[in-house]
């Protein structure tokens, strides 16, 4: 939990124009609210994209996995969880085969190059994949997006460091990713499995 005091005790933070977590501080650039740190991410490092047709593609996506994750974060902290769970996974599954069916046979979900959008869809996927193991089950070329990203050189390496975290994935009062909630099975062939942080072996659904 952080303190109130928090807020006002660091120059650097009292200097953002909206105090909150995630924040970046960049030579200078001081910058607030996930979103808008990925965006600056993909503009700085050239992984924005150029065509009218790309940036549909990732204005979409990226709505649709605000959208995605926020429903995601209501039902993770749910206390009538376990009643949901029917409703929520049938809806996963849903969702699972939009995803499925926009990335097509496109390396990245711009249709093109690899930008800020990819990481957010990997993150809700990888989420799922830790609540409901088999979810990827019938999108073959979503875990194939899901190797791909795991495999960027920088990704692998950030992924077999000590700094990499397998859990918790939310804060300690999540009714699932939480410290204290059951911690999934994981698969021998997901990169989490060979993590030097590695998962406990409780299944949870």
């Amino acid at each position: 939990m952080i303190q109130e005091d928090f807020w006002t005790s660091d120059k650097n933070i009292k200097a953002l124009d909206f105090p909150d977590l995630p924040f970046l501080i960049d030579n200078g650039v001081r910058i607030s609210q996930d979103v808008a740190i990925l965006r600056y991410l993909s503009r700085k490092y050239s992984l924005d994209v150029k065509t009218e047709w790309e940036k549909r593609r990732v204005d979409q996506i990226e709505q649709v996995m605000i959208k995605y994750r926020s429903q995601a974060t209501t039902f993770f902290y749910s206390p009538f969880l376990m009643g949901q769970m029917p409703v929520y996974k049938k809806e996963m599954k849903g969702k699972m085969d939009y995803l499925s069916r926009f990335l097509g046979e496109h390396r990245f979900f711009s249709g093109s190059g690899i930008t800020h959008v990819d990481f957010m869809v990997y993150e809700w996927l990888d989420q799922h994949r830790l609540f409901a193991p088999s979810c990827l089950k019938e999108t073959e070329n979503l875990r194939d997006f899901m190797d791909r990203i795991e495999k960027l050189p920088r990704v692998r390496r950030y992924m077999a460091s000590d700094r990499f975290m397998t859990w918790p994935l939310l804060e300690d009062n999540a009714r699932f990713g939480g410290r204290f909630s059951p911690v999934p099975v994981i698969s021998n062939s997901s990169s989490r499995a060979s993590s030097p942080c590695g998962l406990a072996t409780v299944p949870f659904v």
